[in-house]
């Protein structure tokens, strides 16, 4: 469910981006059981960071986690500055591998849009 992927990402995102930890995210066609699965992953592979993937109240434990880090690289400590290096993070350590058979209408319909 969008649910499960949600905790699943929120979960590769917190080792990757708060505990500094590579990472691999492999996903199969067999493991696409929704179509919006591919919006999430979308938006992960073109900039790293999913709306609405993190409450406000995780958004802050993120800030505060990273804060001293955010301050020893030379960056002011603030909102921006503390996500901005966690999605660095992200970028840096956590790899996307993508395993879709070219075998029957799935792949091709999704290749179309």
């Amino acid at each position: 469910s969008i649910n499960d992927l949600k905790d699943d990402l929120k979960g590769m995102y917190n080792k990757a981006g708060l505990k500094d930890e590579g990472v691999m995210f492999l996903l199969t066609d067999s493991q696409i059981t929704n179509e919006r699965f591919l919006i999430y992953i979308n938006d992960l592979l073109a900039s790293g960071e999913i709306p609405d993937l993190f409450a406000a109240d995780e958004i802050d434990v993120i800030m505060n986690s990273l804060a001293n880090k955010v301050k020893a690289s030379g960056k002011v400590v603030d909102r921006k500055n503390c996500w901005d290096y966690f999605i660095g993070r992200i970028r840096k350590n956590l790899h996307v591998c993508l395993c879709f058979s070219p075998v029957g209408d799935g792949f091709r319909s999704r290749a179309m849009r």
